[in-house]
């Protein structure tokens, strides 16, 4: 299944904090080296296995390689349809997932004639780093990205489709200046703000509030990754969204709760659309409703590609 909700970022370590009954630097330190530790593992989960036979079976593909704003190699594997097109699809995972958990999402596009481009986010997979942006770094990676398919295809019309923390990537970056070729933007399951995001996760699980752990992490984050979990805003993003973007988001999910898919709706500056899936848990709604997520999405990228 493509999801998340088994890696969240705070559990693994919360809990050996609130063993050893004190919060302090060290302790946010070792908060930070497991929260922020990257993931360059590989696992396709069952249901994703069928999309990931299909596509990778059909359709030819190339790696690319391209170098981010700090030096590191990203990896991307670009699909081509059949027939030659210039109607792209970028799709992104999310936290300590890989490419593959964006098959089905590749391969409905890929039967629909898109070029498919399936990054691999820094610290994630092929790509080189040790750490995870929370869609912060990883949205300027984006448009390296973005750049070098519109100088392969200047005709190109750009989809960008992110799920959990891909959603908060192609959230962050709709709201740069991009090039005419972006089209629109799809954000499954994404949250407002990434201390926000951990901070309900804190209270949650643990019943404690966000202060000094959070704090204490982020000022570590800054010393060490050069960004803080307070630039990890889409909901600031998407204030000054330069696309279209639809905001799809399962009723059932407690991982990035469903209450963060309205602050973000009202937030955004540009055309905009909401799905609410029900029954849908975090990433589920692609599986809980397959026809009204896809009738959906495919109605508003076809309105604007």
């Amino acid at each position: 299944m493509t999801t998340e909700k088994k890696h969240s970022p705070l559990l693994p370590v919360l809990g050996g904090i609130l063993g050893a009954g004190a919060v302090s630097v060290g302790g946010a330190y070792a908060v930070m080296k497991v929260t922020i530790a990257g993931n360059h593992k590989f696992f396709i989960w069952p249901d994703n296995k069928p999309f990931y036979d299909k596509v990778t079976s059909t359709y030819a593909s190339e790696l690319w390689t391209r170098r981010s704003f700090d030096h590191l190699k990203l990896k991307a594997h670009h699909f081509s349809p059949k027939a030659p097109s210039h109607t792209w699809a970028v799709v992104v995972h999310g936290y300590h997932g890989n490419y593959t958990d964006m098959m089905p999402y590749a391969c409905h596009y890929l039967e629909k004639g898109y070029q498919v481009l399936m990054p691999h986010l820094r610290g994630h997979g092929l790509s080189q780093g040790d750490y995870v942006g929370f869609g912060y770094h990883d949205h300027f990676d984006l448009m390296t990205f973005i750049d070098s398919i519109v100088k392969k295809d200047p005709q190109a019309r750009i989809l960008l489709h992110g799920m959990s923390m891909g959603a908060a990537t192609v959230m962050m970056a709709s709201g740069e200046t991009l090039p005419s070729q972006v089209k629109c933007t799809i954000a499954d399951a994404g949250f407002t703000d990434a201390y926000e995001q951990c901070a309900y996760h804190m209270k949650r699980a643990y019943h404690i509030p966000a202060f000094p752990v959070l704090d204490a992490l982020d000022f570590l984050m800054k010393l060490r990754y050069k960004y803080s979990l307070r630039q990890c805003t889409p909901i600031r993003s998407v204030t000054h969204a330069c696309v279209p973007i639809l905001f799809i988001h399962g009723e059932a999910d407690d991982f990035v709760p469903y209450s963060m898919m309205q602050p973000l709706y009202e937030a955004c500056s540009s055309e905009k659309k909401m799905l609410s899936v029900k029954d849908a848990k975090h990433v589920e709604s692609i599986f809980k409703d397959p026809e009204l997520f896809w009738k959906t999405a495919d109605a508003f990228a076809e309105k604007y590609l």
